[in-house]
């Protein structure tokens, strides 16, 4: 017989992401008169009122039971009435059977999953992460096989057991091996140089590892991984060489490893990743077991800052650490797979989707990975995508700015290696002169930094980045846009330079000396009430100068249509004096666009923007 009042939480009657309003009053009824599935709601909630330390209120006169479309888990909210939506309480309860028995036999319409525990590193977390992996393996193609993959410079050997590890020469030797994503920020990690190289190969005491480095090599050897590379141990960081080889490798040291282990909560490596979790984030056994079958509550809102309550691991991500920090946008991207030690639970991540220790299926969640081949053949793709990623990674921190190409170039190399196509500097020759087209975004808090990179690279400035070009307009380039001759740079491995202070970008474009008035507004040839954007958010870069503005190019993605000649988008230049030759040397110091309606025709155009050959530093 089937419930008027909870349905059975039945599977068949209970439709997906449909809310169904019950009165408290009529619960309590259906559980007196013997419901099962009525008191074991009502049990749930006085429990949930009794024994979290942010009790859930139970005096609300409505329920409103609702079915989660991914898992199936039934959340339990409740209300002043059945319309208002405001006076919903903070958290929810979240019904669930324990995935370890034959749940559907009993409670056919009761999602599965397992309790969060209370620790990382348990012995249950553990496993669960082992089986992760070779489910990941065995399931998912695109992730790629666990055959031996060519080692990094050097590993940490760790064997199965023992109290000590080694720094391993690898001289080209092939196995599995997982990597460790770490901040490092305020407290420097243990390190090897070159005066401790030796030492570091003859043996290293687990002990005197830190924390986070101890349990990353637990982990490890819990996985079956013979191998472990730290970038801190791994690199000789008093080696600028070293450095420079090993920061052109990222690509392939991240991309070849079995798995990433992401340290996402620990500030520092002193951490560990073995987070202790209250007990407001256990789940809970309630009511009598039904034919053997277990049924459990546990508080959870996707909305809850406070840690009362157990949320989701996509739902706080960035509010961790280790996801603020710059070197690990292209480490999480690149790695074919994650495992996540997080705050809140323990999680999996791969291009087949997201796991977690609250849920057993898989979520696909919005965000960025890149499966071993990624679809990024046309340049059109590839520059769009690039063009999103610096978005993305302008927001995030870095301990050194002179690393702020060094900490994407892994990124960079995987894009080039899809599409075949040359990147020099964060920008892609092929997608000249689009990408140069970039700005800061309003509010973004901006400072050029001073010494390391050309002004024409968006690594020249600290802010949010957007670049201000479609892939439309790779397919209809007009004789007027900028033709990059030559790009040079010092310092450079594999195209990837460290510092570019010495940049040059030769091109051959249509140039026009311009006014900036007082009203901040920049009048080529008599246009009046052309806005300037301003590379520093400010006009500190314009004062006493001579101005300039060079064509980048002409077309506009306008409305969702491509009007062709609709607009010309200008680079603002001043003239910079450099003794390395002859030749027009240019800063750059913002933007601006116009529209070409201004002009009669296209030759009056051409008649005030001169082509000339100028060189941008």
């Amino acid at each position: 017989m089937i419930c008027d009042i909870c349905r059975n939480l039945r599977s068949d009657m209970f439709e997906a992401e449909v809310v169904h309003i019950v009165s408290r009053k009529d619960l309590i009824k259906s559980a007196e008169a013997g419901c099962k599935t009525c008191i074991f709601i009502r049990e749930a909630r006085k429990a949930a009122a009794t024994n979290f330390a942010n009790p859930l209120s139970i005096e609300k006169p409505m329920l409103l039971l609702t079915k989660n479309a991914e898992n199936s888990l039934i959340q339990i909210q409740s209300s002043h009435n059945s319309s208002n939506t405001w006076s919903l309480d903070a958290g929810q309860l979240e019904v669930f059977a324990h995935y370890s028995d034959n749940a559907q036999a009993a409670w056919p319409g009761v999602g599965v999953a397992g309790n969060v525990s209370e620790n990382n590193l348990s012995d249950e977390a553990l496993a669960l992460a082992a089986h992760w992996l070779q489910s990941c393996i065995k399931s998912h193609p695109n992730c790629g096989s666990a055959s031996k993959k060519r080692l990094p410079k050097r590993v940490l050997g760790l064997s199965a057991t023992g109290n000590q590890i080694r720094l391993y020469e690898t001289k080209h030797a092939s196995e599995i091996y997982a990597t460790l994503s770490h901040c490092w920020v305020s407290v420097r990690p243990l390190t090897t140089e070159t005066s401790t190289l030796e030492e570091r190969k003859a043996g290293i005491p687990v002990f005197s590892l830190p924390q986070s480095f101890q349990d990353a090599v637990r982990v490890t050897r819990k996985l079956g991984i013979p191998y472990l590379w730290i970038d801190s141990l791994c690199i000789l960081q008093d080696s600028p060489k070293n450095w420079q080889e090993e920061s052109a490798a990222m690509q392939e040291v991240y991309s070849e490893a079995i798995v990433n282990i992401a340290a996402n909560t620990a500030s520092d490596s002193t951490q560990g990743l073995g987070t202790i979790r209250t007990n407001s984030l256990r789940a809970e056994q309630v009511g009598k077991p039904r034919k053997g079958i277990r049924l459990w509550f546990r508080r959870s809102s996707e909305n809850t800052p406070s840690g009362k309550a157990h949320r989701p691991i996509w739902c706080q991500w960035n509010e961790e650490p280790l996801r603020t920090r710059a070197w690990v946008f292209q480490e999480s991207i690149l790695s074919p797979r994650i495992l996540h030690f997080s705050a809140f639970e323990l999680a999996w991540e791969c291009s087949g989707g997201l796991r977690c220790q609250c849920t057993l299926g898989e979520r696909q969640v919005a965000g960025w990975h890149l499966s071993p081949h990624p679809k990024l053949e046309s340049v059109e793709n590839s520059t769009e995508t690039w063009s999103r990623l610096v978005t993305a990674y302008s927001n995030l921190s870095l301990t050194f700015e002179a690393d702020k190409l060094n900490a994407i170039a892994g990124l960079a190399s995987r894009i080039a290696q899809s599409n075949k196509k040359k990147y020099v500097a964060v920008l892609w020759v092929e997608g000249l002169p689009y990408c140069l087209y970039w700005n800061i975004s309003y509010g973004s808090k901006v400072r050029r930094i001073t010494g390391e990179f050309p002004s024409w690279s968006w690594a020249s400035v600290v802010g949010t980045i957007s670049i201000g070009y479609n892939g439309q307009h790779l397919k209809s380039p007009h004789e007027m846009n900028l033709q990059a001759k030559n790009i040079e740079f010092e310092h450079a491995i594999d195209g990837i330079p460290s510092k570019s202070q010495n940049g040059v970008l030769e091109a051959s474009c249509y140039l026009s000396k311009v006014t900036v008035k007082k009203g901040y507004v920049v009048t080529p040839v008599g246009l009046e009430d052309v806005l300037v954007s301003p590379d520093m958010g400010n006009y500190s870069e314009f004062r006493d100068r001579d101005i300039y503005a060079i064509i980048a190019f002409l077309d506009f993605l306008h409305g969702g249509y491509i009007r062709p000649g609709n607009r010309v988008l200008c680079l603002l230049l001043r003239p910079f004096s450099r003794a390395l030759g002859e030749g027009h040397y240019f800063k750059r110091i913002g933007r601006c666009n116009f529209p070409l309606s201004a002009f009669d025709e296209e030759s009056a155009l051409k008649s005030q923007f001169k082509r000339t050959d100028i060189r941008l530093v």
